[in-house]
């Protein structure tokens, strides 16, 4: 019976773990790290096509705080990434494995349910960038915009994005999980 009492240990704390919002849900990884935040991010980078976003965060320590007017610095992954994984000092993006696309976006504001248009987060506007592991180009949005439909500090960040790139587009909601420790690219 005593070899029982991990497993169920194991078992209360991923159900714990789970949120019981809509799809969102926080599942913890085989190092028992969080696994956090949700989207249904749909679209193209270039010509390939988004993959399901299996983690999107909230990071903690930007390298320029500033940068974003007061306003979340958010990531959205198609891979298994972890707070963790963000927390292991700035360059993280080619500790991750290749081939994982990430979308970033730096909101230059926290007020909800008011659309906050491509362009400079310092002056209330929003950057959005999209790459993928591996590969030097970071593709930046030149039309769109991110509205947050709900902004609790320092725990998640909900809303809408719709981007336009030189060669492809990204639109849907997303859910990103605080993640105190992660740090920017």
């Amino acid at each position: 019976m005593t070899f029982l009492r991990p497993l169920l240990a194991a078992t209360v704390l991923s159900l714990t773990a789970c949120s019981g919002k809509g799809s969102d849900s926080v599942v913890l990884g085989d190092t028992g790290n969080a696994v956090a935040g949700t989207s249904d991010l749909s679209g193209t980078y270039g010509t390939a096509a988004i993959v399901p976003i299996q983690a999107a965060y909230w990071i903690g320590t930007p390298g320029n705080p500033g940068e974003s007017n007061g306003g979340p610095f958010l990531y959205l992954f198609g891979g298994p990434i972890t707070c963790n994984d963000l927390s292991q000092g700035a360059g993280w993006l080619t500790s991750i494995t290749p081939g994982t696309q990430v979308f970033e976006m730096i909101v230059g504001s926290t007020t909800t349910n008011t659309a906050v248009p491509v362009g400079d987060p310092g002056s209330n506007g929003v950057e959005i960038n999209n790459n993928v592991a591996g590969q030097d180009a970071e593709n930046t949005a030149n039309a769109g915009s991110v509205t947050l439909t709900t902004y609790t500090a320092d725990t998640e960040v909900d809303g809408t994005v719709d981007a336009t790139f030189d060669s492809g587009s990204a639109s849907g909601s997303f859910q990103a999980i605080y993640c105190a420790t992660g740090n920017e690219l």
